[in-house]
């Protein structure tokens, strides 16, 4: 784990909208997100989380199925 916490000194989060056409498909998975993304840490964190993730599955993340109405 400490290889990881290592790239995570290079990298800075930053929050980038996304319009909503750009998503092509959404994960099951969750992970919780701070109210608020502006302490470095919180972002380091949430970094953290998507990295260790990436980890778990690395055949991509398990996709949400849409429910039929």
């Amino acid at each position: 784990m400490g290889r990881v916490q290592s790239h995570v000194h290079l990298v800075q989060g930053k929050r980038v909208p996304v319009p909503l056409p750009l998503i092509s498909g959404l994960s099951s998975i969750r992970i919780a997100i701070p109210s608020d993304l502006r302490p470095t840490e919180a972002r380091q964190n949430v970094l953290l989380a998507v990295q260790e993730l990436g980890n778990r599955y690395p055949q991509g993340l398990p996709k949400l199925h849409p429910v039929k109405v």
